[in-house]
């Protein structure tokens, strides 16, 4: 029930061609675990994990993402792991991680037990920003 994608090349996840958001995956009900380190994930479209119904855990480790996506706002998630690796590629490099305050407010997830964060850069943080 774990699928490891690591070191494959993702760039923006649910975005291009046939690949589109909710299709990004298959439904896979009995996934609880996807791995997608090393991966040069640097955006997240919405619905891109619609199809992982019973994901526990999420690993982003390693990747220049830049921004908390929604997408990454999912009910049965106990895990989040975003490591952001640097990136200095021109044209991608952004000076703060964009954490968009009251994300988790108004979208569940009540079985977060961790939320791992690391190397992201924060400008501005608040407790607002975790409420919920």
């Amino acid at each position: 029930r774990r699928l490891n994608l690591s070191h494959n090349y993702f760039n923006e996840m649910g975005s291009t061609g046939a690949n589109q958001a909710n299709s990004t995956f298959p439904v896979m009900p009995h996934l609880e675990e996807l791995i997608l380190d090393h991966c040069d994930i640097r955006s997240i479209e919405l619905h891109t994990f619609a199809n992982l119904p019973n994901l526990k855990l999420l690993s982003l480790k390693s990747n220049p993402i830049y921004t908390f996506s929604p997408a990454l706002i999912l009910p049965n998630l106990e895990a989040l792991h975003l490591y952001v690796e640097d990136d200095d590629e021109e044209g991608y490099r952004q000076s703060f991680f964009n954490f968009p305050a009251g994300l988790f407010e108004d979208l569940s997830m009540e079985k977060l037990r961790i939320l791992e964060l690391h190397n992201v850069h924060f400008g501005d943080l608040s407790d607002y920003h975790f409420k919920g």
